[in-house]
């Protein structure tokens, strides 16, 4: 097992910040999305445009991880498992 050093994890992963989503019950809030029928379609094309940067966003983060810790688990879309004879 190779464990990072907590340098390595920091360049790699951004500061968890909850800002406003704190829980509180001074302060009670709703996490859920929530949205009525004039948004429903607006909210699904931002769903759409932001599942469309996935590949981008995908294999930038794949060659961070390799810069950052020096290792690669190349194809970032799938894993191969006993396949040298299929």
């Amino acid at each position: 097992m190779k464990i990072p050093s907590q340098e390595q994890v920091n360049e790699f992963l951004p500061r968890y910040n909850r800002a406003d989503l704190l829980l509180h019950p001074d302060n009670p809030i709703t996490v859920a999305p929530q949205g009525n029928e004039d948004w429903v379609m607006e909210i699904r094309r931002q769903n759409y445009a932001a599942m469309e940067r996935v590949p981008g966003v995908l294999e930038q983060a794949y060659k961070d991880f390799e810069r950052i810790f020096g290792r690669s688990y190349g194809n970032p879309y799938f894993e191969e498992y006993m396949t040298q004879d299929a």
